[in-house]
């Protein structure tokens, strides 16, 4: 007849204490009653990726994108993976948006760019953490601008600290300089307003500690998007052979 509230995100969890729900049948209640009037944002579902139905063209464009008759050269084998991610007739597709950071010192209106994935090709199994995902990803703007192009594009919750760049920040500064043998940024950029609460909860409980004294890392939710979809190191026969195409 015990039980205990826990809210989790990136960062960790924060748990009430335990209550008797027969006992006091109001905390229980009150708190399903908060959580069915909170938005679907503030139950953890994220605007920023919208469900592509099956019935839809960027649903049918997907398909005819992974079709054996689109050949695209060399990165043919980016439409292999990205066939490979959408094959299971049960798995999930959906459109994601990118929010483009622009450079530090840069103004200018925001510029959202949207792109089709299937299943990820890497998940990070931890509860906390990051949260990596990698998927390949189909340009897909507008229907209007069908850009046969697919990239490579990572989902993961930065830690987000004092002294700590982007990575695409580095990338770009990298690509800026003709820096040879890095990934080309395609684009990034924060999404949305979606940070962990769990590090700023605990200095509330515990004020008088300093920053150093958490056990919490500070995470935002963040996309960067290369050009390049690479392939896996085992798809190379020998070291000559991935230092020949690395170069």
């Amino acid at each position: 007849s015990c039980a205990r509230i826990i809210r989790w995100d990136h960062s960790g969890a924060v748990i009430t204490e335990k209550f008797d729900y027969l006992a006091n049948p109001a905390r229980l209640g009150m708190f399903f009653w908060r959580f069915s009037l909170a938005t679907a944002e503030g139950r953890g579902f994220d605007p920023t990726a919208v469900l592509v139905s099956p019935d839809s063209l960027d649903y049918k464009w997907m398909d005819e994108m992974a079709s054996d008759n689109e050949k695209l050269g060399v990165r043919d084998y980016a439409r292999e993976k990205f066939k490979e991610s959408i094959k299971d007739p049960l798995s999930k597709r959906y459109k994601l948006s990118v929010l483009h950071k622009l450079p530090e010192g840069v103004s200018g209106p925001d510029t959202v760019t949207y792109y089709l994935v299937g299943t990820p090709l890497f998940q990070a199994t931890s509860v906390v953490g990051r949260g990596t995902r990698v998927f390949v990803a189909l340009v897909a703007n507008s229907t209007a601008d069908r850009s046969k192009r697919f990239v490579c594009l990572k989902d993961a919750w930065r830690v987000n600290h004092k002294g700590i760049e982007a990575e695409g920040d580095i990338l770009s500064a990298l690509n800026a300089a003709g820096i040879s043998n890095v990934p080309t940024l395609h684009c990034h950029g924060d999404v949305g307003d979606q940070h962990t609460m769990t590090d700023r909860l605990w200095k509330e409980i515990y004020p008088p500690a300093t920053f150093a004294d958490s056990p919490f890392k500070s995470h935002t939710h963040y996309r960067i998007l290369t050009e390049e979809v690479c392939l896996p190191l085992e798809k190379f026969k020998s070291g000559f052979e991935l230092l020949k195409f690395s170069r």
